[in-house]
């Protein structure tokens, strides 16, 4: 958001600097500031001029490039090795046993669950489940006994009151996104690659609506995922849409 609004700044500073408006742009000038790559960079670049057209103050505008997935490659392997360490290893701390269980089995970023609270946790009659999106999603055992286990560590210590999972200093907020990214580091976790393999594996696995509601994220970046996932999700939606209209009328 910093850089979008500072290539919005240098954007206007330099039509102001030639005596020119924002509606006096041309698309000679954006190819020209993209050429010489000044101004602002393409992605912020496009998003304000995105914006402005939708706000009727130019007819410029640079299209949304398409994404064709992750760049970097995929370790499934590590992925799930990663998990089984997280699940098994007493010798890491147990709030970064869970942040990076999160991440690594529901494809969560740190910004997302750096303020999760206890009482986001809901208990059930066959253990726990955590809402990401509009449908909770129920956990494993182990994981649900983890968060039990982290609540019972901070009895009688100065955090036995914050009611995040991931405190920060002082305890009474929560931790970082920068902070909870650099301990995962510290214990051999690069948050970005365990998500992007998650995020893979549940591409493939369910529908995007799906995915959309249980791991909290835009229809649009499911869609996106999914694709690139090459999960072909076309027969289950015809199959639900047979479901539906062959389903007697109430």
């Amino acid at each position: 958001m910093r850089n979008r609004v500072n290539a919005a700044t240098a954007i206007l500073d330099e039509l102001t600097s030639h005596r020119r408006v924002l509606a006096d742009l041309q698309q000679a000038d954006v190819d020209q500031w993209l050429a010489e790559g000044r101004v602002a960079r393409r992605a912020e670049l496009g998003a304000f001029l995105r914006w402005a057209c939708s706000e009727r103050l130019t007819t410029v505008a640079i299209g949304v490039p398409q994404w064709d997935g992750p760049a970097d490659g995929v370790d499934h392997d590590r992925r799930w090795q990663q998990v089984r360490r997280l699940l098994h290893d007493d010798t890491l701390p147990t709030d970064v046993r869970i942040a990076g269980l999160l991440i690594t089995l529901y494809a969560q970023t740190a910004t997302r669950i750096n303020t999760l609270r206890f009482d986001q946790i809901q208990t059930t009659s066959s253990g726990a489940r955590i809402t990401f999106g509009s449908t909770p999603i129920d956990l494993p055992p182990t994981l649900a006994a983890l968060i039990t286990s982290l609540s019972a560590e901070r009895e009688d210590t100065d955090r036995a009151g914050t009611p995040w999972l991931f405190p920060g200093r002082p305890w009474s907020h929560s931790i970082s996104a920068a902070m909870l990214r650099k301990r995962l580091a510290a214990a051999g976790l690069t948050a970005r690659a365990a998500r992007t393999a998650a995020l893979i594996q549940l591409a493939v696995e369910l529908p995007a609506a799906v995915l959309a509601r249980c791991l909290g994220i835009d229809i649009s970046s499911a869609v996106a995922w999914q694709r690139a996932a090459a999960g072909d999700w076309h027969p289950y939606a015809a199959r639900a849409a047979l479901r539906m209209n062959a389903s007697p009328a109430p």
